[in-house]
Protein backbone atom coordinates (compact mmCIF):
# COMPACT_ATOMS: atom_id res chain seq x y z
CA UNK A 1 0.00 0.00 0.00
CA UNK A 2 2.90 2.09 0.94
CA UNK A 3 4.57 1.73 -2.77
CA UNK A 4 1.41 2.53 -4.41
CA UNK A 5 0.59 5.74 -2.36
CA UNK A 6 4.26 6.94 -3.30
CA UNK A 7 3.67 6.03 -7.29
CA UNK A 8 0.24 7.99 -7.24
CA UNK A 9 1.87 10.99 -5.32
CA UNK A 10 5.03 10.86 -8.29
CA UNK A 11 2.61 10.49 -11.04
CA UNK A 12 -0.14 13.32 -10.19
CA UNK A 13 2.61 15.98 -9.94
CA UNK A 14 2.94 15.71 -14.25
CA UNK A 15 -1.12 16.27 -14.63
CA UNK A 16 -0.06 19.89 -13.77
CA UNK A 17 1.98 20.59 -16.84
CA UNK A 18 0.35 23.23 -19.17
CA UNK A 19 -0.86 21.15 -22.45
CA UNK A 20 -2.30 23.88 -24.99
CA UNK A 21 -0.06 26.99 -25.38
CA UNK A 22 3.36 25.75 -23.64
CA UNK A 23 6.28 27.29 -25.27
CA UNK A 24 8.39 23.37 -25.70
CA UNK A 25 7.69 21.45 -28.49
CA UNK A 26 4.91 18.72 -28.27
CA UNK A 27 7.51 15.68 -28.54
CA UNK A 28 9.50 17.36 -25.09
CA UNK A 29 6.57 17.94 -23.50
CA UNK A 30 5.35 14.24 -23.90
CA UNK A 31 8.35 12.83 -24.13
CA UNK A 32 8.66 14.02 -20.44
CA UNK A 33 5.37 13.04 -19.50
CA UNK A 34 5.51 9.77 -20.45
CA UNK A 35 8.22 7.50 -20.36
CA UNK A 36 7.42 5.03 -22.71
CA UNK A 37 6.47 7.93 -25.32
CA UNK A 38 10.06 9.67 -24.87
CA UNK A 39 11.60 5.86 -25.68
CA UNK A 40 9.21 6.07 -28.94
CA UNK A 41 10.01 9.60 -30.09
CA UNK A 42 13.87 9.58 -29.55
CA UNK A 43 14.59 6.33 -30.02
CA UNK A 44 16.32 6.96 -33.13
CA UNK A 45 18.64 9.37 -30.95
CA UNK A 46 21.08 6.89 -30.35
CA UNK A 47 24.66 8.20 -29.37
CA UNK A 48 25.59 11.50 -27.11
CA UNK A 49 25.96 12.92 -30.49
CA UNK A 50 22.78 12.30 -32.03
CA UNK A 51 21.15 13.22 -28.57
CA UNK A 52 23.14 16.21 -28.17
CA UNK A 53 21.99 17.43 -32.38
CA UNK A 54 18.56 16.35 -31.30
CA UNK A 55 17.25 19.91 -30.53
CA UNK A 56 15.03 18.54 -27.41
CA UNK A 57 14.65 20.74 -24.82
CA UNK A 58 17.25 20.82 -22.36
CA UNK A 59 16.36 20.03 -18.32
CA UNK A 60 17.52 23.94 -17.95
CA UNK A 61 15.17 24.56 -20.90
CA UNK A 62 12.35 22.36 -19.08
CA UNK A 63 12.70 23.63 -15.60
CA UNK A 64 12.47 27.40 -17.25
CA UNK A 65 8.88 26.36 -18.60
CA UNK A 66 7.72 24.03 -15.93
CA UNK A 67 9.54 24.97 -12.66
CA UNK A 68 11.87 22.56 -10.77
CA UNK A 69 8.80 20.55 -9.12
CA UNK A 70 7.27 19.30 -12.12
CA UNK A 71 10.05 18.42 -14.06
CA UNK A 72 11.52 16.44 -11.19
CA UNK A 73 8.35 14.75 -10.71
CA UNK A 74 8.57 13.93 -14.42
CA UNK A 75 12.33 12.42 -13.94
CA UNK A 76 11.12 10.79 -11.25
CA UNK A 77 8.41 9.07 -13.67
CA UNK A 78 11.43 7.63 -15.42
CA UNK A 79 13.19 6.33 -12.43
CA UNK A 80 9.33 4.59 -11.60
CA UNK A 81 9.58 3.17 -14.92
CA UNK A 82 13.36 1.84 -15.24
CA UNK A 83 12.57 0.17 -11.29
CA UNK A 84 9.51 -1.45 -12.93
CA UNK A 85 11.04 -2.74 -15.72
CA UNK A 86 13.84 -3.81 -13.84
CA UNK A 87 12.13 -5.74 -11.37
CA UNK A 88 14.13 -4.47 -8.70
CA UNK A 89 13.73 -6.03 -5.11
CA UNK A 90 15.05 -3.16 -3.01
CA UNK A 91 13.36 -0.07 -4.87
CA UNK A 92 13.77 3.87 -4.12
CA UNK A 93 12.05 4.94 -1.50
CA UNK A 94 9.98 8.61 -3.09
CA UNK A 95 12.44 10.94 -1.11
CA UNK A 96 15.22 9.32 -2.90
CA UNK A 97 13.84 9.43 -6.07
CA UNK A 98 12.83 12.78 -6.08
CA UNK A 99 16.49 13.63 -4.22
CA UNK A 100 18.24 12.04 -7.06
CA UNK A 101 16.39 13.79 -9.79
CA UNK A 102 17.06 17.63 -8.06
CA UNK A 103 20.66 16.37 -8.22
CA UNK A 104 20.59 15.31 -11.88
CA UNK A 105 18.61 18.72 -12.73
CA UNK A 106 21.11 20.73 -10.32
CA UNK A 107 24.82 18.57 -12.02
CA UNK A 108 23.20 17.88 -15.40
CA UNK A 109 21.49 20.76 -16.25
CA UNK A 110 22.71 20.64 -19.41
CA UNK A 111 21.22 17.04 -20.60
CA UNK A 112 18.33 16.97 -23.07
CA UNK A 113 15.50 14.59 -22.67
CA UNK A 114 17.22 12.28 -25.44
CA UNK A 115 19.84 11.91 -23.22
CA UNK A 116 17.79 11.08 -20.39
CA UNK A 117 16.04 8.30 -22.54
CA UNK A 118 19.33 7.37 -23.67
CA UNK A 119 20.61 6.63 -20.06
CA UNK A 120 17.40 4.79 -19.33
CA UNK A 121 17.66 2.56 -21.76
CA UNK A 122 21.42 1.66 -21.82
CA UNK A 123 20.79 1.08 -17.98
CA UNK A 124 17.95 -1.28 -18.98
CA UNK A 125 19.85 -3.15 -21.50
CA UNK A 126 23.05 -3.31 -18.36
CA UNK A 127 25.80 -1.54 -20.02
CA UNK A 128 26.53 0.19 -16.81
CA UNK A 129 26.37 -3.21 -14.69
CA UNK A 130 24.52 -5.35 -13.09
CA UNK A 131 22.23 -3.98 -10.49
CA UNK A 132 22.25 -7.53 -8.22
CA UNK A 133 17.91 -6.54 -7.08
CA UNK A 134 18.82 -3.13 -5.83
CA UNK A 135 19.39 0.24 -7.13
CA UNK A 136 19.54 3.80 -5.29
CA UNK A 137 20.26 7.05 -6.10
CA UNK A 138 24.04 7.11 -6.32
CA UNK A 139 24.00 4.70 -8.67
CA UNK A 140 21.93 6.24 -11.15
CA UNK A 141 23.63 9.72 -10.42
CA UNK A 142 26.57 8.00 -11.02
CA UNK A 143 25.15 6.79 -14.90
CA UNK A 144 24.25 10.47 -15.37
CA UNK A 145 27.89 11.60 -14.35
CA UNK A 146 29.58 8.38 -16.64
CA UNK A 147 27.02 9.64 -19.91
CA UNK A 148 27.46 13.23 -19.08
CA UNK A 149 31.73 12.72 -19.67
CA UNK A 150 31.45 10.24 -22.65
CA UNK A 151 28.77 13.13 -24.07
CA UNK A 152 31.07 15.98 -23.35
CA UNK A 153 34.20 13.92 -25.18
CA UNK A 154 32.34 12.57 -27.86
CA UNK A 155 31.06 16.30 -28.57
CA UNK A 156 34.80 17.86 -27.96
CA UNK A 157 36.25 15.08 -30.58
CA UNK A 158 33.52 16.42 -33.38
CA UNK A 159 33.69 19.79 -32.62
CA UNK A 160 37.45 19.38 -33.35
CA UNK A 161 37.15 17.89 -36.33
CA UNK A 162 34.96 20.48 -37.76
CA UNK A 163 37.58 23.00 -37.02
CA UNK A 164 40.01 20.97 -38.99
CA UNK A 165 37.83 20.57 -41.85
CA UNK A 166 36.97 24.27 -42.05
CA UNK A 167 40.89 25.24 -41.18
CA UNK A 168 41.62 22.97 -44.44
CA UNK A 169 39.31 24.94 -46.37
CA UNK A 170 40.20 28.08 -45.42
CA UNK A 171 44.25 27.27 -46.14
CA UNK A 172 43.35 25.92 -49.76
CA UNK A 173 41.67 29.28 -50.66
CA UNK A 174 43.17 32.28 -52.42
CA UNK A 175 44.22 35.57 -50.89
CA UNK A 176 41.51 37.21 -52.80
CA UNK A 177 38.96 34.40 -51.75
CA UNK A 178 39.72 35.13 -47.88
CA UNK A 179 39.80 39.32 -48.33
CA UNK A 180 36.44 38.57 -49.77
CA UNK A 181 35.30 36.35 -46.67
CA UNK A 182 36.70 38.79 -44.53
CA UNK A 183 34.93 42.00 -46.38
CA UNK A 184 31.37 40.27 -45.77
CA UNK A 185 31.99 39.01 -42.27
CA UNK A 186 32.81 42.77 -41.54
CA UNK A 187 29.87 44.28 -43.22
CA UNK A 188 27.43 41.59 -41.55
CA UNK A 189 28.76 42.80 -38.52
CA UNK A 190 28.55 46.51 -39.04
CA UNK A 191 24.68 45.85 -40.20
CA UNK A 192 24.21 43.68 -36.77
CA UNK A 193 25.05 47.24 -34.49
Amino acid sequence: IGFMKQKQEIIAAPEALPTKNAPCSNASHSALLYPGEGMRTCRAMSTPIKCAQSGMESLSGLRRIHGDKLVISCMALWIDDLQSFLNISAKMSRFQIIETCSMILEDFYALNLADVRLVMTRAKKGQYGALYGRLDGQIVYQWFAEYFDERCAECGRTADAEAKVRDSQLAAMSPEQKKKILELWSKQKKSQK
